[in-house]
């Protein structure tokens, strides 16, 4: 017997991952009881949909709002009818694809589904980018920002508006773009000062978006480059960068590399070698679609440290080529003084030397040699290793072996003595200096 359960709507839970039932009854049976084999009768009120056209819900028998029966559920669509202002598209031209710097014409058709005619100097079609900003197709012909592309006459229910305009593309990249046809009524005849400005309204059914990809025939990616992120101002390093010809046309010998600084300035690496302050080389041949080019050049780092930016770009006769979907490729290099890294090495050798004295303080007075083995001769090994005489990938081991021995002969041949191999007088005077 059914004595607990209403009609609930379902819908989704607040973090979107589950189906669940609204908290609020918006029915109960009418009767008090339903027995099994019984018709339950639940009466609730639907409203229309606020700022849409159609609106489907989905309804269904829960105990408390939980535990629903999915047998039961029913989906209900409500339509929006007899409304002043609304529309509905019936052709669209838009292009899915564009090249870079290039024009499209484009139609729209909408269809006045309203019971009211639409003026001619009341009804616009706006047209956004994404966040209702700016549309990135935008041309130089829009009389605004939005487009606001008027009727060409008036248009009468049923009857349709064909609206014509232009897109631009410049840079590749996928752009969306949402278009909506908007009503802004006209203020009524008077001196009233107080009359307010009407604002503008948007005629449900009147707004789509659709995306067109920009794509240039010219374009790059970076696959490698050595290009270093530090150098010395006294430097002189020679680079590769290589680049891969992702476009669909072939590039000639008339291709250049250029490197900028900011604001489009000589760039301050710029070498003898380089055609130019700018033109740092050019195609040796021709590059087909897919194919990798390799640009082998000079930097001259600049004598004032810092850091600096390059900026490289590609050009084919007039055609500038985007390389990894950019207009260009920026790099930023650090530029230390040789004179300030010259004075942090001596300190660093003074303080190396310094640490090798406290490490090697230790005063030597056995004979050592071959077979020798103690702690003396454990810390002979390490400081013949500080020294730079022992191998550093060897232990201490305490033991006087083959390798020790040709240490301290190495150790005696520096310092002016017969190179016996083991540790005499002659050689503890020298290792206890």
């Amino acid at each position: 017997t059914l004595n607990s359960t209403a009609l609930y709507q379902k819908q989704l839970s607040t973090n979107n991952q589950q189906l669940t039932t609204s908290n609020q009854q918006l029915a109960v049976a009418q009767e008090a009881n339903v027995a099994p084999g019984e018709t339950a009768r639940f009466s609730l009120v639907l409203k229309a949909p606020i700022g849409k056209l159609s609106e489907t819900k989905t309804y269904v028998l829960a105990s408390q709002g939980k535990g629903w029966f999915p047998e039961t559920e029913v989906n209900i669509t409500l339509n929006a009818v007899h409304l002043d202002y609304s529309a509905q598209l019936d052709f669209q031209n838009i292009p899915s694809n564009m090249v870079t710097n290039s024009r499209a014409l484009v139609d729209i058709i909408f269809r006045n589904t309203g019971l009211k005619t639409w003026k001619k100097e009341e009804v616009f079609l706006n047209i956004y980018g994404e966040n209702y900003g700016v549309s990135p197709l935008k041309d130089d012909n829009w009389q605004d920002n939005f487009g606001k592309f008027g009727l060409k006459n008036e248009v009468r229910p049923n009857e349709v508006a064909n609206i014509t305009f232009t897109i631009k593309g410049l840079n590749p990249n996928n752009y969306k773009q949402i278009f909506e046809l908007v009503r802004l009524p006209q203020k009524t005849e008077g001196n009233d000062a107080n009359q307010k400005i009407p604002l503008e309204e948007k005629i449900l059914g009147g707004k789509f978006d659709f995306t067109t990809k920009i794509s240039s025939p010219y374009q790059a990616q970076i696959v490698s480059h050595s290009i270093p992120v530090a150098v010395l101002n006294i430097w002189r390093p020679t680079v590769t960068i290589k680049i891969k010809n992702t476009g669909s046309e072939i590039w000639d010998e008339n291709l250049v590399l250029k490197c900028f600084d900011l604001g489009d300035k000589k760039s301050k690496f710029s070498d003898i070698s380089w055609q130019d302050s700018f033109a740092i080389g050019k195609l040796a041949g021709r590059a087909f679609p897919d194919q990798t080019v390799i640009f082998t050049f000079k930097l001259k780092a600049p004598l004032t440290p810092g850091f600096y930016t390059n900026i490289f770009r590609l050009e084919q006769g007039d055609k500038k080529l985007y390389i990894n979907g950019q207009k260009d490729f920026s790099l930023s290099i650090r530029v230390d003084s040789v004179d300030k890294v010259n004075k942090v090495d001596k300190v660093n050798k003074v303080n190396k030397v310094n640490k090798v004295k406290e490490k090697t303080n230790y005063v030597f007075k056995s004979f050592l040699s071959l077979e020798s083995q103690g702690e003396e001769v454990r810390n002979l090994q390490e400081k013949l290793k500080n020294l730079g005489f022992f191998p550093k990938d060897v232990a201490n081991t305490g033991y006087f072996g083959p390798i020790t021995r040709q240490s301290v002969i190495k150790f005696q041949k520096a310092k002016g003595i017969d190179p016996l191999g083991y540790v005499g007088p002659q050689t503890r005077a020298a290792l206890n200096k």
